[in-house]
């Protein structure tokens, strides 16, 4: 389904724009907002908790200045347009800054503040160049969103890939089957199950989007033997319950879909309303590992800037002070949380 953005957003979603405004959500916002008819019906209405209307509407607090545009560093480390290279053995390129759903939380609003990417096409003979001349374990396509390419386009871009990388793990990311799983189709499943070892990371963040269409969704690929991860971000008012979080991870779980990681709100300026403290992130990690079989329970942790790698939520790497929490990275160097 096409997506809506901008002003027009309102239009697929329930209620009046009077009763949106007057909850709290805004029709400008620095980063547009968009989102498809299919995700906007799973709101309730214009009810400020509601958790899909805070991934996927904006508020007037996105205008806060804490934080920062690019909080891991991601443009520093791109050393050719559309690909960054953070980790030594593991790669990400970006085919498309497009998503269906401007998500609010996204920690990659910086690409929406410069001028668009050239065409996947023409930015690749330049990542296969730089691929070439290194040792990639994984590859990691994500963006925006890769499946929002043409199924044809995805299956090139996936050929050029794997020759060039046969050895390597490709993964992919995408939120499709959370906001617009019709587009999770038999022959796009097909396509990718051409590449194997595949892996699609997807974002579930809260029990509302557990849908039927959803696991139809998830279904389609497993059944095509590609291996899925959840990636699951923690939202103030959202998903900061480790009762929500395992509702989503049980569904998860009956749909062959592996909790992968819960992650600490990333400090992207805008999302400051959306940030779950440290704090609150150690007391949910702590009651995930008492209360969770193994099958349930993600990695949770805070990815830190620089390389310095997705750091484990536990007490001997988080001091919680009274507006920051300092985490020490896995190259040992102290990282400041704020809350």
């Amino acid at each position: 389904m096409e997506s809506k953005q901008g002003n027009d957003v309102f239009d697929v979603l329930p209620g009046s724009r009077r009763d949106w405004l007057a909850a709290g959500f805004c029709a400008d916002s620095p980063f547009p907002a968009r989102v498809t008819p299919y995700y906007a019906s799973l709101i309730r209405g214009s009810d400020p908790r509601d958790p899909i209307a805070l991934q996927a509407v904006p508020r007037a607090e996105e205008t806060d200045p804490a934080g920062l545009p690019d909080p891991l560093g991601e443009n520093a480390r791109s050393p050719v347009p559309g690909l960054v290279h953070v980790y030594e053995d593991r790669v990400l390129v970006m085919p498309t800054s497009a998503c269906a759903v401007h998500c609010r939380h996204c920690n990659r609003r910086w690409r929406r503040d410069v001028a668009g990417p050239a065409p996947w096409h023409e930015m690749l003979p330049g990542w296969l160049d730089y691929l070439r001349r290194r040792q990639v374990a994984e590859l990691l396509v994500t963006g925006g969103d890769p499946l929002m390419l043409p199924p044809e386009a995805v299956g090139e871009l996936l050929a050029r890939l794997r020759e060039t990388l046969p050895a390597s793990v490709l993964r992919i990311g995408s939120r499709l089957p959370v906001v617009d799983p019709q587009r999770i189709t038999p022959a796009l499943c097909a396509t990718l199950s051409r590449w194997h070892p595949v892996y699609v990371n997807v974002q579930f963040n809260c029990p509302a989007e557990c849908t039927p269409d959803a696991g139809s969704a998830l279904t389609l690929l497993a059944d095509a033997g590609i291996a899925l991860g959840n990636q699951m971000v923690l939202l103030k008012g959202v998903n900061d319950s480790t009762e929500e979080i395992l509702r989503v991870n049980r569904w998860l779980v009956n749909h062959r879909c592996r909790p992968y990681y819960l992650f600490l709100t990333e400090r992207v300026r805008g999302t400051r309303h959306l940030w779950v403290s440290a704090a609150r992130g150690l007391e949910i990690a702590s009651q995930l590992q008492r209360g969770a079989s193994g099958l349930l329970q993600p990695h949770v942790v805070v990815d830190t800037p620089d390389g310095g790698g997705k750091v484990p939520l536990t007490p001997d790497r988080v001091r919680l002070h009274e507006t920051r929490a300092i985490v020490t990275d896995l190259k040992g160097r102290e990282v400041v949380v704020e809350d």
